[in-house]
């Protein structure tokens, strides 16, 4: 059995479940709920006409085909693109019919499909080039009634920018934070911002490879979760298990609800 499995690790679906259907579509997400996620993940740019879509690239041609960027297309254009079919070119070993044709989903349908049954990790890509989009996502979890899930931690807002969480917690401050570090943000810048950051945000998303046992324990001892990602090998999982990280982002939610069932 896993060092520290007892633990309940929570199981965060990167872009849903991404290494088995195509990432940030319905079929990921569905995919990942049933392989046992806690939480499913999304990316969101906002259109040309002011819509919060799940997407992680600002430019469409990855998982499109098509060239241009979310922020100069408005939703019915990027809505009539096929969201789906690079990935059965990509893994056509587990590649599926149905995939073909899937379309980029915005915040609001996200959340109208899933309501409170599931929880949500959200993080506003760029937003530095989208001005407003972080009033626009609480507008959404408003107007959809899901503000009292989102407090009582069902939705997680998620940044690389510590300015737009600010400008979340001026506008929601009853919104749980979490402030993420790239590998670029090492150790050591995360070690001397972790005071700061407590004062803020419930946790910390940090690159796998910035993570160990010395980390986490300052982290805790500030009263920060701990959530590195994304990690994929059940060797990787077990080893940050142990270093006693409090939840995992991955593309393959179902190995890491095997290894955490022990």
């Amino acid at each position: 059995m896993v060092a520290g499995a007892a633990r309940r690790i929570v199981n965060i679906a990167h872009r849903g479940a991404s290494a088995h259907a195509p990432e940030h579509t319905i079929a990921a997400y569905d995919l990942a709920l049933e392989m046992g996620a806690d939480f499913i993940e999304h990316d969101l740019h906002v259109t040309s006409d002011g819509i919060l879509v799940a997407i992680h690239d600002a430019n469409l041609e990855r998982t499109t085909g098509y060239s241009d960027l979310v922020r100069a297309m408005s939703l019915d254009d990027v809505r009539a693109l096929d969201a789906g079919s690079w990935f059965n070119d990509a893994h056509p070993e587990r590649g599926r019919a149905g995939y073909v044709g899937l379309q980029v989903p915005t915040m609001a349908e996200i959340f109208e499909r899933y309501g409170r049954s599931t929880k949500y990790y959200v993080e506003v890509k760029d937003p530095h080039l989208n001005p407003g989009a972080e009033k626009k996502f609480v507008d959404i979890v408003r107007d959809l009634g899901m503000m009292d899930h989102a407090v009582e931690g069902g939705v997680f807002v998620q940044s690389f920018d510590p300015d737009s969480l600010a400008r979340f917690r001026a506008i929601e401050p009853r919104l749980v934070l979490i402030r993420l570090f790239s590998l670029i943000q090492n150790k050591v810048i995360m070690l001397e911002e972790m005071a700061e950051t407590a004062t803020y945000a419930a946790g910390i998303g940090a690159d796998k490879f910035n993570v160990d046992e010395h980390l986490v324990s300052r982290a805790h001892a500030a009263g920060l979760e701990v959530c590195p990602f994304t990690v994929d090998t059940e060797g990787e999982m077990s080893g940050l298990i142990e270093s006693g990280v409090d939840g995992i982002f991955t593309n393959y939610p179902d190995r890491l609800a095997a290894l955490t069932r022990g």
